[in-house]
């Protein structure tokens, strides 16, 4: 009688083990326009550990500033765009090209919206030095950003 005590405690056990392992993924954090975004301002974050001269670390900032203000003015016609699906989507029929044309301007959308950070990020390299650039590399991997996730 024992034996089948022991059996749904070790059934319930294992679903706990499942239910907990899946609820990570259900946290894990998608990279969308928000990781973008967050990147830019774990960058401007760390240009100021750097130690850089006023003009160099002003001239960094106004280029971080301008990229996440054109990430903000994307990220407008994005939920537009989206909006835009959704009423299309919500018809009795869709009509197949204008969703497929929606389609295609949400994904030109992110695209600029990924760019901007890229270049943001190159901008801001191309005025340190090779000292500083391995310096800020470092910087960001010890603070958790890796080279993946530097666009390196």
């Amino acid at each position: 009688m024992k034996r089948f005590t022991a059996l749904p405690m070790t059934l319930a056990m294992l679903s706990l083990i499942v239910v907990f392992g899946l609820a990570t993924f259900a946290f894990a954090r998608p990279r969308g326009p928000g990781y973008d975004r967050d990147r830019l301002i774990r960058l401007e974050e760390h240009i100021d550990s750097l130690g850089l001269d006023d003009t160099t670390r002003a001239a960094i900032h106004a280029t971080i500033d301008g990229g996440q203000a054109e990430q903000s003015r994307i990220r407008g016609q994005l939920r537009e765009a989206h909006s835009g699906l959704k009423t299309l989507m919500k018809q009795d029929l869709p009509d197949g090209a204008a969703v497929s044309a929606q389609l295609e301007t949400i994904g030109t959308l992110e695209t600029e919206y990924k760019k901007q950070s890229a270049l943001a990020w190159l901008t801001a390299l191309a005025q340190l030095t090779p000292e500083q650039r391995a310096s800020l590399r470092e910087t960001m991997r010890e603070h958790g950003t890796g080279q993946r996730d530097q666009g390196q």
